[in-house]
């Protein structure tokens, strides 16, 4: 089974908006269907951009907790520290000019030999500029999953 890791975007999609295609993915894919990973940086930035949700969402923090907790129900978190040292180093070239808040998402990638997912333009055409080639929109991975 292919391994997917998430970009903290698509998760920030998901809390804010209930209705969207990436919250209705993130409640109810069946485990067993798709491996989602995501390093534990993604857990400091959704913490870190709540009050923007909060406002994007036009709803509490309460309902911001309750939606991210039901949206990581499926994805493994891997603290950034279990990440070997020379994924990050093979990560810095691909993202310094590009987004260098990314480093764990690209490190994660590589040391799991899978497929970063990401909202991220200004990313996504970065990596793929300097010929990335472990990346997806998230359209893409559905389709790829075979969902759409």
């Amino acid at each position: 089974m292919k391994v997917y890791i998430i970009d903290t975007n698509l998760l920030f999609s998901a809390i804010i908006n209930p209705e969207s295609l990436f919250s209705h993915f993130f409640r109810s894919i069946p485990p067993s269907s798709v491996d989602l990973f995501a390093p534990s940086k993604l857990l400091f930035e959704l913490e870190e951009k709540e009050s923007r949700m909060v406002l994007a969402g036009k709803i509490d923090s309460e309902t911001v907790r309750s939606r991210k907790l039901a949206c990581l129900q499926n994805i493994t978190i891997v603290p950034d520290t279990e990440i070997p040292f020379d994924d990050y180093m093979s990560a810095i070239p691909l993202v310094r000019d590009v987004d260098y808040d990314d480093i764990s998402f690209v490190a994660l990638t590589n040391h799991l030999d899978g497929v970063l997912v990401t909202g991220d333009k200004k990313l996504a055409e970065g990596l793929r500029a300097k010929g990335y080639g472990s990346l997806l929109s998230f359209p893409e991975m559905l389709q790829q999953i075979g969902l759409i």
